[in-house]
């Protein structure tokens, strides 16, 4: 009877193995969090209303790109989760957990950035954008009640079919230094970041 050595077996193994990948997150895409978890962010729009969104935990975690494959790549994701009000009335006093900002590896390294801001009668619709094209957006000065920043990119829908809702956002403003610190509704109310507090 044949007999394997050990060592072939575990060679073999590995070479089984070896058919699966994960792609991380790179240092540079970690870096692009502003968030560590324990924030308190307070917003205030145009008609002196405030609303306040509780950076709850940022998430490191690994997905599989299909179940069903026998050796499936897997990509490494950021997932930063939030407390932020109901952004649809009448429940704007109640207060909802979700994702606020999404990083997931690609397997050509062009990072994919989901934008997920809700909040208090306002939702940007899930925006995704990679890497490459986030880098093309010119980078402007944006100057709020309490703040200033140098380093903001706006970023518009890219998907308009939510648009007839009246808490559409049209534009966010996202500094890289400190995450949302801005948005705009279709309505004409502009909401900025007034106060921040880290733990």
């Amino acid at each position: 009877m044949k007999t394997y050595k050990p060592f072939a077996i575990v060679t073999v193994l590995l070479g089984i193995l070896g058919c699966s990948k994960t792609y991380k997150l790179n240092s540079d895409d970690l870096k692009r969090n502003p968030y560590n978890g324990g924030e308190i962010l307070i917003f205030q729009n145009n008609h002196g209303m405030t609303d306040t969104i509780f950076i709850k935990s940022v998430n490191r975690t690994k997905t599989v790109d299909d179940n069903l494959s026998v050796f499936p790549n897997y990509h490494e994701s950021l997932d930063v989760m939030v407390k932020h009000s109901d952004p649809t009335p009448p429940n704007e006093q109640r207060y909802l957990e979700s994702s606020f900002f999404n990083l997931y590896a690609t397997n050509d390294k062009n990072t994919i950035f989901t934008f997920s801001l809700a909040a208090k009668n306002s939702w940007f619709y899930a925006d995704t954008y990679y890497k490459n094209d986030l880098d093309k957006l010119s980078v402007q000065k944006f100057t709020g009640k309490n703040f200033v920043y140098e380093d903001v990119i706006k970023l518009e829908p890219q998907r308009m079919e939510y648009f007839e809702r009246n808490e559409f956002v049209t534009a966010v403003y996202w500094s890289k230094s400190k995450g949302y610190v801005g948005y705009d509704l279709k309505n004409g109310v502009h909401w900025e970041l007034v106060a921040y507090v880290s733990k």
